[in-house]
């Protein structure tokens, strides 16, 4: 079907290239794009996609947008750490 889109729907880190070759093995007279940013495309292990592309002859389209990798992993551990809650003295 023209303008068929599928995305996992959520946080899916890596996702998109290993889901782009299978949708490919399932039907192989379609063409299959896949966009994804190159953090989420390090995530998903490009040597595994390229070779089981190669092997399974499923050629894909890959666009990589270099926006300057996977951020959200530094941002979230450099964000201050809350005070623990004092505990209750028990007495």
């Amino acid at each position: 079907m023209p303008g068929t889109l599928f995305n996992a729907g959520g946080s899916s880190i890596g996702w998109a290239a290993p889901a782009a070759v299978g949708a490919k093995v399932a039907l192989p007279e379609r063409e299959v794009v896949s966009c994804t940013g190159d953090g989420s495309w390090m995530f998903g292990n490009p040597q595994v996609v390229n070779w089981a592309a190669q092997f399974h002859k499923a050629p894909v389209l890959f666009i990589i947008s270099n926006n300057r990798g996977y951020s959200t992993a530094p941002r979230r551990s450099s964000a201050p750490i809350p005070r623990a809650m004092p505990r209750a003295n028990k007495t």
